[in-house]
């Protein structure tokens, strides 16, 4: 639990960073996005409930990623070893996913235009906010 905690953190921290840098509008529209695969495209212009929908959210989706780790983790012994490299490419893979196909299925809409430098940066974001540290506390626990 605490590593599915401290990766979605750090991957808030990193979304919220980025929104904000990008758009120089408050973070909260990360999680008003977020909250859209739920409640629909008419979340991102709601008000502060959205964004508590969103965040939570947000959370259960890294505990998720988390879990679907530890699970693989526990069954091929590869996966517990190098966290750098088997981070990097558990973030590049979640980021596939989520772009690819879990984003897709909500019905959030189209996202636009194929940036690479954009989808570069959200790649690199969960390559050390989601994967580095999943893959470090699973090593963790393996070793235990």
């Amino acid at each position: 639990m605490t590593t599915g905690v401290t990766a979605g953190t750090l991957d808030a921290l990193a979304a919220s960073a980025q929104f904000y840098l990008r758009t120089g509008n408050s973070p909260a529209g990360v999680w008003r996005y977020v909250a859209s695969a739920l409640l629909g495209p008419a979340a991102r212009s709601g008000g502060n409930g959205t964004v508590v929908i969103g965040l939570p959210m947000h959370y259960g989706i890294a505990l998720g990623w988390t879990l679907v780790f530890f699970v693989a983790a526990s069954r091929w012994r590869q996966l517990r070893g190098n966290p750098w490299v088997i981070g990097a490419l558990y973030g590049v893979f979640v980021w596939a996913m989520m772009r690819r196909v879990l984003v897709p299925l909500t019905g959030i809409g189209p996202r636009g235009a194929f940036y690479a430098v954009q989808a570069a940066t959200e790649a690199l974001i969960l390559v050390v906010c989601i994967g580095m540290p999943i893959a470090i506390g699973a090593r963790r626990v393996f070793a235990r």
